[in-house]
């Protein structure tokens, strides 16, 4: 990488994510933030906009070598890819396609999802064999497939994926858990809980996630590894648990299992991802969620 001002293209800028990494980006990059949403300029950070459009031709700002890109594009809705399983992997394989294999970048940092783990049980790992049975898993899985294949043929030198199980914090959609727990709360009503009860949860906050993907710009160090908290429990326990953190211990859950949700039965470690790149550990997540709820003044 460049010892001045490296050169960093952060794709999906717009989005939850994204949003983070382009507010923790260091002063000394040069960050050119792509995004289908008109963003005003910050210093060092300069927003392009692209349609995301597979056949639109990329913005001039596109055409310098990057030193990193950190690609972050892609469809977050488990159900979009299961309703309109086409618009996932246009989303998610054809934009990671359209962009990477026509930008000319040294080293890509890839943001994808655990859920490639879907069909599997018990401690999970990047060293196991994957074959998710799931159009959202699918897609990831490719893109995977395709930063590599980049490496392999030369066009890049280095790639680090990342693994998410999920992450929260400011700025999250209003019907993710937390947020719809402290809705629940605030309107004196039982949270209706639509997952398996017994599936595990393990999400992470999302400025740890920003973190490790801005440190995966300034280390070598490839492969795949995981994202999540290490802490993985059944989705009824961690319900209880944010509803404690919130204040509000008696909180009411209403089940309404969905049979065709995929539960999760696997869990990982993010202990690799610790050592590779530098990072601390994430904040327990009771304390994370406090954090949160008195950043949105929920307590």
């Amino acid at each position: 990488m460049s010892t001045d001002r490296p050169r960093v293209l952060i794709t999906g800028a717009g989005g939850f994510i994204g949003r983070h990494v382009v507010a923790a980006a260091p002063a000394d990059w040069d960050v050119i933030a792509l995004s289908r949403q008109d963003a005003p300029d910050a210093g060092a950070i300069r927003p392009v906009r692209w349609s995301g459009e597979l056949s639109d031709p990329l913005p001039p700002a596109l055409t310098e070598p990057f030193d990193v890109t950190i690609h972050l594009a892609g469809n977050a809705s488990h159900a979009v890819a299961a309703s309109e399983p086409w618009r996932d992997l246009i989303a998610s394989g054809g934009v990671a396609g359209a962009l990477l294999s026509r930008v000319l970048t040294r080293r890509v940092v890839l943001l994808s999802s655990a859920a490639v783990y879907a069909g599997l049980e018990g401690p999970v790992h990047p060293g196991l064999p994957v074959d998710p049975p799931m159009a959202y898993a699918l897609s990831k899985r490719y893109v995977e497939g395709f930063v590599r294949a980049l490496a392999s043929q030369g066009k890049v030198e280095e790639v680090a994926i990342f693994r998410l199980y999920n992450a929260f914090g400011r700025g999250e959609r209003p019907s993710r858990l937390i947020p719809r727990v402290a809705q629940a709360i605030a309107a004196g009503r039982p949270l209706e809980l639509t997952g398996d009860p017994s599936s595990l949860s393990d999400p992470v906050e999302v400025k740890w996630v920003g973190a490790a993907l801005i440190a995966a710009v300034a280390h070598d160090n490839g492969g795949t590894f995981d994202l999540c908290g290490g802490d993985p429990v059944p989705l009824a326990v961690q319900v209880g648990r944010i509803s404690e953190a919130l204040g509000a211990p008696r909180f009411d859950v209403v089940l309404r299992p969905n049979p065709g949700e995929e539960p999760i039965r696997f869990w990982s470690d993010p202990a690799p991802a610790i050592e590779a790149f530098g990072l601390a550990p994430p904040t327990p997540f009771p304390d994370a969620v406090r954090s949160y709820a008195r950043s949105e003044g929920w307590i």
